[in-house]
């Protein structure tokens, strides 16, 4: 259904190649808050480069948006208020 626009540069299911990158986006990032250490799993930044055609620039300024995002409105404390429930209603 959705294509990529440009191929990449490398064959992305070669592994050390792909950890290659993944190291190279841990290190351009620097130091991560503790939310940001959370965060930011091997996993994370992998969608990230995936996301950006494996390029650690681009993906690295996409994480860094989405690290302040989460940091104003903080997802993560978002609790679900239980509804209540009818008989609490009728009474």
């Amino acid at each position: 259904m959705f294509r990529r626009k440009h191929a990449s540069h490398f064959n992305s299911s070669d592994a050390e190649q792909r950890q290659a990158k993944i190291d190279e986006l841990k290190s351009a990032l620097g130091p991560l808050s503790a939310r940001g250490e959370k965060y930011c799993s091997e996993a994370c930044l992998t969608r990230y480069l995936e996301a950006r055609n494996w390029n650690v620039t681009k993906s690295k300024k996409m994480l860094e948006e989405s690290l302040k995002w989460r940091a104003a409105y903080r997802p993560e404390d978002i609790r679900w208020i239980r509804p209540r429930s009818l008989t609490e209603i009728i009474n």
